[in-house]
């Protein structure tokens, strides 16, 4: 009977730790990173505008001949309101531009299943007569609920955009650079 009460006991701490470590992590969060990538700006820009061409160095499309991922884009894949989805067996997202600027910037809005809503901004700027810096901006708008297990998501969906920013910013570079 002890012990049952002491594993009691034990189990409401931890839900209790659970619960105010959770109720301390933010749902709105921004990351940010960017690479220096040795071409021309108009051949970076041309691999950012389109959609169709993300497949080629966006991490999250790495896996999308497997029969857990599909990605599919829309027709117009270089105009604002174009649009990718990836469907996986438990989640869907989709992607749509929302703001094209020449050879400077793109902005989109990424929505993550029902709960999370993305915004995204990728910058091209020349450094110098040969590097392009490629700059992706990411963040997050609050959930309209705010529950502990959505906290607890939002912080590993922070976790997994970082990476997934990382990894495909260094696989642009070298696609790029591979290409030249």
């Amino acid at each position: 009977m002890c012990f049952i009460l002491g594993l009691l006991l034990l189990v409401l701490i931890i839900v209790a730790i659970m619960y105010f470590i959770g109720a301390r992590m933010p749902l709105a969060w921004e990351e940010e990173n960017a690479v220096l990538i040795k071409c021309s700006i108009d051949e970076v820009y041309e691999y950012l505008r389109d959609l169709k061409t993300w497949g080629l160095w966006l991490a999250r499309t790495e896996n999308r001949k497997s029969r857990r991922l599909s990605f599919r884009c829309s027709e117009a894949s270089t105009k604002i309101g174009a649009s990718a989805e990836w469907n996986a067996t438990f989640l869907k997202e989709k992607l749509t531009l929302t703001h094209l600027q020449d050879g400077k910037s793109i902005e989109y809005v990424h929505e993550i299943g029902t709960r999370f809503t993305l915004k995204g901004s990728i910058f091209v700027a020349v450094t110098n007569v040969n590097h392009v810096q490629v700059a992706w901006r990411v963040s997050a708008t609050p959930p309209s609920s705010e529950n502990i297990p959505l906290r607890y998501q939002s912080y590993y969906l922070r976790r997994y955009v970082t990476e997934t920013i990382e990894m495909s910013l260094t696989n642009l570079k070298i696609l790029l650079e591979n290409k030249n």
